[in-house]
């Protein structure tokens, strides 16, 4: 009873050691494969109908322990879906477990990784450069607006009081606006002749930090052109709209200058009161044609980055019924298309009512702006930037987000 005892103690205690073993090794396993499987379907990008050679093999092989290095390693292409499987299996002997009559133990393991082909990617971004894209970026940039406008009244302004005094009336509603509307130049016409004088007195718009963003997205994605051995060629067209349409660039173009250039030359003059969504996707859409397959230039992938704050404003004859939410409606013809449609959403500046504009404008519906534009988005391309400042950083994201990489799919 003793010895039988001591048998089953051995077996259970040994067995723990073997199962570690077997852990380790499934593991090993799996490493190996993986890596086969990435350089397999790197070596195939080239030429797909290729055979994958020992390199392949060994890279994966090398990284195994030695009772590992004979388990058979089968890889099979498939080049309709562009995908390699790489699988293992074999045994390994244990050491404690032949005790209870167990003389091997399974190993096994796969994985699948994707084939890159060369592909041809166009970006339109339409920027949103309304009259809300055009107020200050921040609050001393606020109070810089609201200095130059009050002197601007007080220089030119018609309203005196019973003194005799110009009425010095700052910038309402965040700066929208020059209050009283009777004024004959915009907060954005007077930034500008601000920064022509004396640029320390003229203040950073939410505009001009956005961008400055779309430059940085520009030459990120543009430089995946240049890199060695690069299997995503770019190009780049910009839009901005605001009550009307402008295309920045009306072919998609990889020449960074060019799109920088337009990005200089279009963002400035499209300032304008009114927000006109539908006009804006419309004419949008129609300038992005069909979808193509991104394997050749002529035939490009299309992908759609719309930039906004959400906030339609139509028409002042139509009162409140001009005002709302971005209706999703109007994105949705483009993804019906196949294209990815990125929404970067700066938020809408909601601090600032000195006058009640915001109460009486936008604050209904305000909470449906966020809503309204991520199911405008393509599922999971909805990114928001808390202030124009932050919207640099979220354009990393999404360039991140859309550039391509070989990967494992299983």
């Amino acid at each position: 009873m003793a010895g039988l005892v001591g048998i089953m103690l051995a077996a259970a205690l040994g067995g723990a050691v073997d199962l570690s073993r077997q852990y380790r090794g499934t593991s090993a396993l799996q490493a190996a494969v993986d890596a086969i499987a990435l350089s397999a379907a790197k070596q195939l990008e080239k030429d797909i109908d290729a055979a994958p050679d020992e390199a392949a093999l060994a890279i994966g092989r090398a990284s195994l322990p030695p009772e590992l290095k004979s388990i058979p390693i089968v890889i099979q292409v498939d080049k309709e879906q562009r995908t390699v499987k790489v699988a293992a299996e074999g045994s390994i002997k244990p050491s404690f477990l032949p005790l209870v009559r167990i003389d091997s133990m399974n190993v096994a393991a796969m994985a699948t990784s994707s084939i890159q082909r060369k592909q041809y990617t166009d970006f339109y971004v339409l920027v949103d450069a309304s009259e809300s894209m055009n107020i200050a970026a921040s609050d001393d940039d606020r109070k810089k607006l609201e200095a130059f406008t009050a002197k601007w009244m007080r220089e030119n302004g018609k309203m005196k009081d019973w003194r005799g005094t110009r009425i010095e009336r700052p910038c309402a509603f965040a700066c929208h606006i020059v209050e009283p509307e009777w004024a004959d130049k915009s907060v954005y016409d007077m930034n500008q002749e601000a920064l022509q004088k004396q640029p320390s007195e003229g203040a950073r718009l939410r505009i001009d930090v956005v961008r400055d963003a779309v430059k940085t997205m520009t030459r990120q994605i543009l430089g995946e052109n240049a890199k060695p051995n690069s299997m995503w060629k770019t190009r780049i067209s910009t839009a901005f709209f605001s009550d009307d349409f402008a295309w920045g660039i009306q072919r998609p173009t990889d020449l960074g200058g060019d799109v920088i250039a337009s990005l200089e030359e279009k963002a400035r003059p499209v300032a304008s009161k009114h927000t006109n969504f539908a006009n804006a996707f419309n004419r949008f859409n129609a300038g992005l044609g069909d979808q193509g397959t991104g394997e050749r230039s002529s035939d490009p992938e299309k992908i759609a980055i719309l930039i906004t704050d959400g906030v339609r404003d139509t028409d002042p004859w139509f009162g409140s019924f001009g005002l709302g939410p971005l209706d999703p409606k109007l994105c949705k013809v483009i993804k019906d298309k196949g294209m990815k449609l990125v929404v970067l959403e700066v938020k809408y500046v909601a601090n600032y009512d000195k006058d009640g504009f915001f109460k009486s404008r936008v604050s209904g519906y305000y909470d449906g702006i966020s809503e309204g534009l991520r199911d405008c988005a393509s599922s999971g391309l909805h990114f928001v930037a808390s202030d124009a400042d932050n919207a640099a950083a979220k354009l990393l994201e999404v360039t991140k987000a859309l550039l391509p990489s070989r990967r494992l799919v299983q």
